[in-house]
């Protein structure tokens, strides 16, 4: 049998798992907004989280992935590593699109504002009244 193209998608799954080789293509894929290559955006998916998918994604395999993101890059120097919310990646893509400086995590509200009320406390308020 001979060699089957992929493409490397960033999805992780129990047939996919995110090993250090994967996290090194996904940062050496350099995701960025133009005029500001030094802040790499990495997106994975997981395509819902199938059952059969738990192993992986609340295991080993993902604690080990966050393990080497740690420590592979995150040295304060060359790489700052950011976990971020969707809304807070779309801020600080619109912060480099506007041409900003610094710690990318100090966009996280850049532009669009945190939720007023997380759930939790939007239940507790509702249990209270």
């Amino acid at each position: 049998m001979g060699l089957v193209p992929r493409i490397e998608n960033a999805d992780v799954r129990g047939g996919q798992p995110p090993t250090p080789q994967r996290v090194d293509a996904w940062v050496r894929a350099g995701v960025h907004v133009q005029g500001r290559p030094d802040w790499v955006f990495v997106k994975i998916h997981t395509h819902g989280t199938q059952e059969g998918d738990m192993d992986t994604l609340l295991g080993r395999p993902v604690d080990a992935m966050h393990d080497y993101l740690e420590s592979a890059y995150n040295d304060g120097q060359r790489y700052v590593l950011h976990y971020v919310s969707a809304r807070e990646a779309y801020n600080i893509v619109k912060a480099a699109e506007a041409g900003l400086q610094g710690n990318p995590g100090d966009y996280r509200d850049f532009h669009l504002p945190p939720p007023r009320a997380s759930w939790a406390g939007g239940r507790q308020a509702q249990a209270a009244a």
